[in-house]
C-alpha cells in the first residue's frame, strides 16, 4: 500500500537544492520546484523561467510560448529509492517563420536519463566484475539501457577510446 503523497512548494528542501546544485542551476532560474514523496519514489517537479531564445531558423528575437510538454527523466542517483524529475518544458513558436522548438533542457543529454545517472552508470561499468543487470537494477533502468550507455560512451581511459593510427 502506497503512502499518501506529500507535496511541498516552498521552501526548497535539501533534496531539491542538491538537484539545483548538481545541474548548476541558480534558484533564480527556476520558476517552480516541488517534490513529492511516495515512499519508494521521489518525484521532483521543475519548471524553469522562460529565456525566450531567438528562432534557430530565422533569428527572430521574440518567440511566443506555444505550449508546455511534460518530460519524465529518470534521476536514479539515490540508491535507497527511485527518483524521477518531471520537467515542465516550454515549446516556443516563431511568429515569423512558424518554426517550433523546445527550450534547452539542462537535465538530460539526448535521452530521458539524467546526466548524473549516466555518469554514475559509466563510473560503475569501469569495474569488470559489474554486470549490466546489476547496474540497471541499482539505477532503476532497463538492462538494455545500461548496456547501450556502456557501448555508446566508451571509457576515456581505455585503449578503445583512443584513436588508432592507420597501419
Amino acid at each position: 500500500m502506497r503512502k499518501k503523497a506529500e507535496t511541498r512548494n516552498v521552501p526548497i528542501t535539501s533534496l531539491e537544492n542538491s538537484v539545483l546544485e548538481l545541474y548548476g542551476l541558480d534558484q533564480n532560474a527556476v520558476e517552480s520546484l516541488s517534490s513529492t514523496n511516495l515512499g519508494d519514489l521521489v518525484i521532483i517537479n521543475v519548471t524553469l523561467k522562460p529565456d525566450y531564445p531567438p528562432c534557430p531558423r530565422c533569428g527572430h528575437e521574440h518567440p511566443n510560448v506555444c505550449n508546455y510538454v511534460d518530460e519524465t527523466i529518470t534521476h536514479s542517483i539515490l540508491h535507497n529509492c527511485r527518483c524521477q524529475i518531471n520537467y515542465h518544458a516550454r515549446r516556443y513558436k516563431c511568429p515569423v517563420c512558424n518554426r517550433t522548438w523546445y527550450e534547452f533542457n539542462p537535465f538530460v543529454f539526448k535521452q530521458r536519463i539524467s546526466v548524473s545517472t549516466v555518469v554514475c552508470v559509466l563510473e560503475e561499468m569501469r569495474d569488470p566484475a559489474v554486470t549490466f543487470t546489476s547496474v540497471a537494477k541499482r539505477y532503476n533502468l532497463a538492462c538494455d539501457c545500461s548496456a547501450h550507455l556502456r557501448r555508446s560512451c566508451p571509457d576515456p581511459q581505455s585503449d578503445d577510446a583512443s584513436p588508432r593510427a592507420a597501419a
